[in-house]
């Protein structure tokens, strides 16, 4: 607000100009990666506050303050750290709701800007192939994650990929709603249960998520950056990486 003094004759009178704060609005820059922090591996996806069609650089040197309201009504300060990235990195993590935004330049102008968040899709995951391997395969069920069991069965039942290198087995799922062949997927994520994660090539037209004795034993959140920019997952626990033997 503006407060402003008049003075007529002998008598004064004050004046209250109140700008309000400007209306922005967030646009998905199609940019999604990861970045760990403090040990822990995220999936962030990027985001550019515009007013209009003009953007707003979120620099230090051009932001004073910048503040959220998330879906439960908690409040976090962020850091603007840095001038080198102007966007926001938004953790794909985070729970479907209205991120509420209040952004000050350093030249005094409020800007409040809503980000309605919509959480990755959850996807069914089911066997695919090889005939004969569905053994090693668990479906989800009462809150537990699709399992995969390489020691059900044993080496000749699985993909054989050992002349690509040695002990290299692997099966096929299929990820419910998800076309997974190089065309329709612009980017795949696997983060671990120990926090790590790992960018997987995608390539070819074959619609499976393949399981390999290459994977990290334990939970693996699989994240999907589709064509449409639309995002889903899917957790595998993968148990056992060892065929049985007979």
């Amino acid at each position: 607000d503006h407060i402003f003094l008049i003075k007529k004759g002998e008598a004064w009178s004050k004046a209250v100009i109140s700008h309000g704060h400007a209306q922005a609005t967030w646009k998905a820059t199609g940019g999604v990666g990861t970045h760990t922090i403090e040990n822990t591996a995220y999936v962030f996806q990027g985001f550019e506050l515009l007013d209009g069609d003009t953007r707003i650089d979120l620099f230090a040197s051009n932001i004073a303050s910048m503040s959220v309201i998330n879906p439960d009504k908690t409040t976090a300060t962020l850091i603007v750290g840095d001038d080198i990235d102007p966007y926001l990195w938004f953790n794909v993590q985070k729970a479907s709701g209205d991120y509420k935004y209040t952004i000050v330049t350093k030249t005094g102008k409020v800007y409040e800007a809503t980000l309605a968040w919509t959480a990755p899709t959850a996807a069914t995951v089911s066997f695919q192939a090889p005939a004969g391997a569905n053994a090693v395969f668990t479906s989800a069920e009462g809150g537990n994650p699709a399992q995969v069991d390489f020691s059900k069965v044993t080496a000749d039942k699985l993909l054989d990929w050992t002349s690509t290198k040695d002990g290299y087995y692997a099966i096929e799922l299929k990820i419910a709603g998800v076309d997974l062949s190089a065309s329709n997927v612009k980017k795949a994520f696997r983060v671990y249960g120990d926090d790590t994660a790992i960018e997987p090539e995608i390539k070819g037209d074959l619609d499976a998520q393949y399981v390999t004795t290459d994977w990290e034993l334990g939970t693996a959140t699989m994240y999907y950056v589709l064509a449409d920019n639309s995002l889903y997952k899917a957790v595998i626990n993968f148990v056992n990486k060892t065929p049985k033997t007979e």
